[in-house]
């Protein structure tokens, strides 16, 4: 057999027996041995012994302590993953085939970009500023695109261009300068359309706006560079007439 436990020192009685080198349970057989000062020796009758060994269920906890390393490592690469999907999605980073270098694009100019979505145009195209008051409305013609929207003229004095800072309304296009043309509006003359001082230039039905401007009226096509509209002026309240018949007069 094997020694699992020996006194030397009292007291003699009792034996302290290791059990933690155990991990499977099983049975045993114990067997006490006594040796007196004169080398005498006596052995006691063989125990059996049964040995249960009970596996604790780990907790979530301990289960977090036993893997904290790899829990770290995964948490840091889902991290990364996410960062650098942002960076694809938004457009800040470009990835490329290893060993093939891909040819740079040159940038386009603000002026010659592709048209907004129809939400920012609506945003560009807001009321202008000095008035309320409805007076008319510029109708995108067919080939300034699905995403042109109509233009409310709602102030006396407009001014139409491709530059916010410059002009309240903005309409992008390669062909509309910063500050472009202006509207002006009277109410004994109705609107005028003045250029101002463009490379594309300012269109009414066709024939170029002269510096002194142009008058407008409903139905007139114009063109600011190569963007068309017509304008369509609110039509006048109609008046209700009342026709009464005349009685004819009796001979005396």
């Amino acid at each position: 057999g094997v020694l699992t436990a020996e006194n030397t020192a009292p007291p003699y009685t009792s034996f302290r027996w290791d059990l933690q080198p155990y991990t499977q349970a099983g049975e045993h057989r114990l067997q006490v041995e006594v040796v007196d000062a004169w080398g005498l020796s006596g052995r006691s009758a063989e125990t059996v012994v049964s040995v249960q060994v009970i596996t604790p269920t780990p907790t979530v906890r301990d289960a977090i302590r036993q893997h904290l390393p790899l829990a770290f490592g995964v948490a840091a690469g889902l991290g990364l993953l996410l960062v650098f999907w942002y960076l694809v999605v938004s457009g800040r980073l470009q990835p490329r085939r290893i060993g093939i270098a891909a040819p740079r694009k040159a940038r386009k100019p603000a002026a010659s970009r592709p048209a907004a979505p129809p939400w920012a145009e609506r945003l560009l195209h807001r009321t202008p500023r000095g008035g309320t008051a409805y007076l008319g409305q510029l109708i995108p013609v067919n080939g300034n695109g699905r995403h042109a929207v109509p233009i409310r003229l709602v102030s006396e004095d407009i001014v139409i261009g491709s530059d916010r800072a410059q002009a309240e309304v903005v309409i992008r296009d390669a062909s509309v300068a910063p500050a472009h043309a202006r509207l002006a509006y009277r109410a004994e003359e109705g609107f005028s359309l003045f250029d101002l001082g463009t490379p594309a230039g300012t269109w009414r039905n066709y024939t170029p706006v002269p510096q002194e401007g142009a008058p407008l009226h409903d139905g007139d096509l114009i063109h600011i560079g190569r963007m068309a509209y017509r304008l369509q002026l609110p039509r006048p309240a109609l008046r209700e007439i009342r026709v009464e018949p005349v009685r004819p007069e009796r001979a005396p």
